[in-house]
């Protein structure tokens, strides 16, 4: 085999890994009087992520059932750390 055909050979090896599909809201404790609500999403085709903070765990909670009950974020599963 010649150095050309294993170049060829090199960039024709498909490159991508495949991807653990995560799709979760994640509700977790980071300190006294501060939580935060995270939604997680990870595909072959992008990874995303979003947070807010809370001074309760009730106020987090919601935030993560109201993003669980849209229809944007249907099949996503509700995590809490």
């Amino acid at each position: 085999m010649n150095r050309e055909e294993l170049k060829r050979l090199w960039f024709s090896l498909p490159r991508t890994k495949p991807v653990k599909e995560i799709k979760a809201v994640v509700v977790e404790k980071l300190g006294d009087n501060h939580y935060s609500c995270e939604r997680k999403t990870q595909t072959d085709e992008y990874w995303s992520s979003s947070s807010a903070n809370f001074k309760t765990f009730e106020q987090a909670l919601d935030r993560a059932n109201t993003m669980l009950s849209s229809e944007i974020h249907e099949g996503y599963e509700l995590i809490i750390k």
